[in-house]
């Protein structure tokens, strides 16, 4: 219903008002390609066509019906009444007026507010109230009994640990919402009543998607003793709710690669009921690939010795199907002496201060790289490319230090992918800050890279002082090369 014959009408997003009105965002801008998709087609038409200016002319269209009349100004106040009021925008913003005043005289209205007959209206109250730092275990636990699922689902999230025993005792709950926050909220604790709690959710819940990643987000590094916890909540009528629990949980233990609880979940799998459908999930999670888009084969894990439950397992595994999913598994294992096998890495250990630089690094990474490559370092489609196991991490340091410090503009190829993506640089990181994150990337994830260290980020900084441009793959590969001479 709306055209503009003007090229630099950038309509990027629509909103409803809080008067009915469609408000329309427009960029106003004649360039919006991304510097690594314009081509000099594009490139020639903008500067034809004078679309590198006007800058900073973004408006927002209003958009009404010709009958529609013009509203007054409403003057939004720190009135906790608003919070019941029919519009979505006048309660989300008398909330966000009365967390910002800071007002402690507004609690007992708010407390108050928690018995309202609407349902949205208690939920802002209580946000309210803990945006306002008033929130008490009473509040919580009354929150916790209300009628109304999203309030339940709230007063879960906004929870202490020290109100772990109110929720545990609310895991027979119903509501797939409020189980979800509370699979999520319990597993945090790290606690070994919320965790058994847990794992009774899901004995009667584990098919639910949501309730079942609510629970994983909190596993890492327990995946396996969770598993060895669910299996013993095991009956005849329950196999189907775990059965999907116990696959996930094997396929985090793949994605981590850490040798102790991997086989702790065989000799849970070779303990099961020969061939049946725990045993079979259990080896199809541990079967699972990091990343199965990559073309590079999964990377060898080494244990110390050839696990007894491997013997029990193959003779278990006997059908086609299962056999196959064994297979995988006994693939991506080696131990000294496995036939076949390659000899086992060599890993320097780190000594005191590369392993301060390594936790150093780990922290970085969690703030900065996280997002787009993931914690557990396999990269996300679109935006960023894996770390595990990629040749870029595991080649020289030096380079990793430029990609770090000026960036890297795509298309660049890792793990046999190609990614026509752009990672920004971070100058602003220190040259201690570079050395540990990339020695934390170079040593996480069962890796046995050289530890980085901050003289060399220094050296790099120094030589490619007053570089404004990101590297190109094909730039870092000729480093250090001699030009070809005609």
């Amino acid at each position: 219903f709306l055209t503009s014959t003007d090229e630099r009408f950038r309509p990027v997003q629509a909103a409803n008002g809080p008067d009915g009105a469609l408000y329309l965002v427009d960029m106003y801008r004649g360039i919006i390609q991304h510097q690594s998709f314009l081509t000099h087609y594009l490139i020639a038409n903008i500067k034809d066509r004078k679309l590198e200016t006007p800058f900073n002319q973004g408006r927002i269209w209003r958009i009404v019906p010709d009958t529609k009349e013009r509203p007054q100004p409403v003057k939004v106040s720190k009135d906790v009444k608003l919070l019941t009021h029919a519009n979505g925008w006048v309660r989300d913003t008398a909330q966000r007026l009365l967390v910002e005043s800071g007002d402690a005289a507004t609690v007992p209205a708010l407390k108050e507010m928690l018995g309202n007959t609407s349902a949205l209206a208690r939920l802002h109250a209580l946000w309210t109230l803990d945006g306002l730092a008033a929130i008490t275990p009473d509040v919580v636990r009354a929150a916790l009994a209300d009628k109304d699922a999203q309030v339940r689902a709230a007063a879960v999230r906004i929870a202490s640990r020290d109100l772990a025993s109110d929720l545990i005792a609310l895991t027979a709950e119903k509501d797939a919402l409020v189980l979800a926050n509370l699979a999520i909220k319990l597993t945090s604790f790290n606690l070994p009543d919320a965790d058994a709690a847990v794992a009774q959710m899901l004995a009667g819940n584990g098919k639910n998607v949501l309730i079942r990643e609510g629970a994983l987000t909190g596993m890492r590094g327990k995946e396996a003793a969770f598993a060895k916890l669910l299996v013993s909540q095991l009956t005849k009528d329950n196999s189907g709710q775990i059965m999907p629990v116990i696959e996930a949980l094997g396929s985090l233990l793949a994605a981590a690669n850490k040798a102790g609880p991997f086989e702790d979940m065989l000799e849970l799998a070779a303990a099961q009921p020969q061939g049946g459908a725990i045993q079979i999930a259990a080896i199809k999670g541990l079967a699972t690939s990091g990343d199965p888009k990559s073309k590079t084969p999964a990377k060898l894990l080494w244990l110390d010795a050839e696990p007894a439950s491997l013997k029990t397992l193959k003779s278990a595994m006997s059908d086609k199907a299962s056999a196959k999913l064994f297979a995988n598994v006994e693939a991506r294992i080696a131990w000294p002496g496995k036939p076949g096998a390659p000899p086992p890495p060599k890993i320097v250990p780190l000594n005191e201060a590369q392993t301060a630089l390594f936790e150093k690094g780990k922290t970085v990474y969690a703030t900065l790289c996280a997002a787009c490559h993931q914690p557990h370092g396999f990269g996300l489609d679109g935006l960023a490319p894996p770390l595990v196991d990629s040749e870029w991490v595991l080649g020289k340091p030096d380079v990793l230090a430029r990609i770090v410090l000026h960036g890297l503009a795509g298309p660049v190829k890792v793990g046999g992918r190609n990614f026509n993506l752009a990672m920004p640089p971070l100058p602003q990181l220190t040259d201690e800050d570079v050395a540990g994150v990339l020695t934390y990337i170079r040593r996480e994830w069962e890796h046995n890279g050289s530890p980085v260290e901050i003289k060399a980020v220094s050296a790099v900084r120094e030589q490619n002082k007053g570089r404004m441009a990101m590297w190109t793959e094909q730039e870092l590969k000729n480093l250090g090369k001699k030009p070809a001479t005609k």
